[in-house]
């Protein structure tokens, strides 16, 4: 059973939760500011005091060191938080929950991981030098299947593990994006697509199911 970190201020007082990446990131870079500020700061009177400087100086600028390591906790369980999202949410490529520390540089570089693997997944999709979508030649509004989807993402068509992991990533979507970007075919017999996606508005949600190598 999968155990999650105790439920943090930042979080219940919210008065929702992320329902998507970008929402997600923002969530993240807000409830981590508070804590690097003060680590970020404990940075600088480490490099301060290994100048020759008197470990007076942590004492001066009024951070102890338990204070430190529970601000490092606290970024761990932030960290932590989003991890949690990422694996409920089909994201088997994120990064992992990392193990529980409250060494402020530790917790940062934990932190760092988490964000740029949300920030390089929320970047815009541009086009190539080609001309041509990350999909190919289809216009951003064509909808798709999910077996179409699962052909341009290149996923082989033997690979079920991996396009179930792909239908079950825009059922997800479909659910928190009820007012637009995919179309339902009422009419659909048996074992025929019954929903239709919008390439340009899933691809930045299911690109990072691309086959390696």
């Amino acid at each position: 059973m999968k155990t999650r970190p105790p439920q943090s201020p930042s979080w219940k007082n919210r008065p929702w939760e992320p329902a998507d990446l970008p929402s997600l990131l923002e969530w993240l870079e807000q409830v981590a500011e508070p804590h690097i500020a003060i680590l970020a700061l404990d940075r600088c009177l480490i490099a301060d005091t290994t100048a020759g400087n008197s470990c007076e100086t942590n004492l001066f600028f009024g951070w102890s060191a338990e204070e430190l390591a529970t601000k490092a906790g606290g970024l761990w369980d932030e960290t932590c938080r989003a991890c949690d999202w990422l694996a409920d949410n089909g994201y088997n490529n994120a990064p992992v929950r990392p193990p529980e520390t409250t060494d402020p540089a530790e917790s940062l570089r934990q932190y760092q991981i988490v964000r740029q693997y949300l920030r390089r997944l929320t970047a815009p999709a541009v086009e190539d030098q080609s001309g041509k979508h990350p999909w190919g030649d289809a216009d951003p509004e064509t909808p798709l299947t999910p077996e179409n989807l699962a052909d341009r993402l290149g996923i082989p068509t033997d690979d079920d593990k991996a396009r179930e992991a792909l239908r079950q990533r825009l059922r997800t979507w479909r659910k928190a994006n009820l007012d637009g970007g995919w179309l339902e075919d009422q009419d659909a017999k048996h074992k025929q697509p019954k929903f239709y996606y919008r390439v340009g508005k899933v691809w930045d949600r299911i690109k990072d199911l691309r086959p390696s190598g």
